[in-house]
């Protein structure tokens, strides 16, 4: 089989044991595709070929395979592993059906669907805050003293100040981007930042956004994804989500991303999903005006920090990955940090 070096013929054979059954008593030929909508991770469709599709009841025809970005490190990657499986045994996301060895990646169900678009957000919001609400219900085995953001930027600023430069297109650009700000004392004003806001502490997606929402065949919307899931502030999950409605991060031409502002949802939209995703997260219990109002001023006091946090994103993955304008994009969040910075009273 001509994998076309999308994936090796070792991992490919690693892939058919985990597996099991049809895939590898009778060895079927099988396709290999490239799956698009994935910026952090590699995402690839293995298929049985339809001319060696047998009586196989026990066995799926196709799966996904997950190849994980060199920003991760092991560590990560093992913790990951765990939450997406005890995740898709409570109905989120894909089934697991394999966890390779080391940094090759894993194996998960495949969804006949298609990724939301961004013009879908809004119109869906009723939907997106129930599905974000049961999430955010959720408890998992993992650290919840609020330090994921900042942890999590100090290790992108780890990368950008110690990977070398395999992408020579992006290597202007890149150098500009890691000597414009002190990142790392931005860092540390940030922490201070987050624990002034008093956003309560839940199990957060932290990448809600038209990319990881699945509208399947049957209606039904799918959240997936689910590499930086942790602890975090509801602010910033929400201001992420809200972020998306007016960033489209699968446009066709270069830099493959637009930024429509005016698409941000207006007070009122804010209103109506934090209100149902209220109801959800409190079951039984019917928020006021004042309680919406002050999640909904929560959630913008937050949208610094998302910015922050995608631009050493951004850099970090900009050092080695070629597919996406990250330097574009770095240049954007920067922008947007600044100016939501310009908003705070000064101290």
């Amino acid at each position: 089989m001509e994998t076309e070096n999308l994936i090796s013929n070792g991992l490919l054979e690693r892939c058919r044991e985990y597996m099991g059954d049809y895939w590898t008593l009778n060895k079927p030929n099988i396709s290999v595709s490239v799956v698009t909508g994935g910026l952090t991770n590699s995402l690839f469709l293995l298929k049985i070929e339809s001319n060696d599709i047998g009586n196989i009841p026990n066995s799926p025809i196709c799966c996904l395979l997950r190849v994980f970005a060199n920003i991760w490190s092991q560590e990560q990657v093992a913790t990951n592993n765990v939450i997406s499986t005890v995740l898709a045994e409570r109905g989120f996301g894909p089934k697991i059906y394999g966890v390779l060895p080391g940094m090759e990646g894993r194996l998960e169900e495949f969804y006949f669907c298609r990724q939301l678009h961004t013009s879908e957000m809004i119109p869906n919001f009723d939907t997106i805050a129930e599905i974000t609400g049961k999430f955010n219900r959720q408890t998992l085995p993992l650290p919840k003293n609020g330090n994921f953001l900042t942890n999590s930027m100090q290790g992108f600023l780890e990368k950008i100040n110690c990977t070398p430069i395999k992408i020579e297109a992006n290597k202007h650009n890149i150098e500009q981007l890691r000597n414009e700000v002190n990142w790392k004392e931005e860092i540390q004003w940030m922490g201070e930042y987050l624990r002034s806001i008093g956003s309560p502490l839940l199990l957060c997606h932290n990448d809600i956004n038209e990319s990881n929402l699945l509208l399947l065949t049957d209606g039904q919307l799918k959240l997936i994804d689910f590499e930086f899931v942790s602890y975090n502030y509801r602010g910033f999950e929400l201001a992420q989500l809200f972020y998306e409605c007016s960033i489209t991060m699968t446009y066709p031409d270069y830099p493959y991303f637009k930024h429509s502002p005016g698409d941000y949802p207006s007070y009122e939209a804010r209103r109506e999903f934090v209100a149902k995703y209220l109801a959800v997260y409190q079951p039984g219990n019917i928020p006021c005006e004042e309680e919406i109002h002050s999640v909904v001023l929560e959630v913008e006091k937050m949208k610094i920090a998302v910015d922050l946090y995608w631009v050493l994103w951004a850099i970090a993955m900009a050092f080695t990955d070629d597919r996406f304008g990250y330097p574009e994009y770095a240049q954007l969040r920067i922008d947007l940090y600044r100016l939501e910075k310009a908003k705070l009273p000064i101290t």
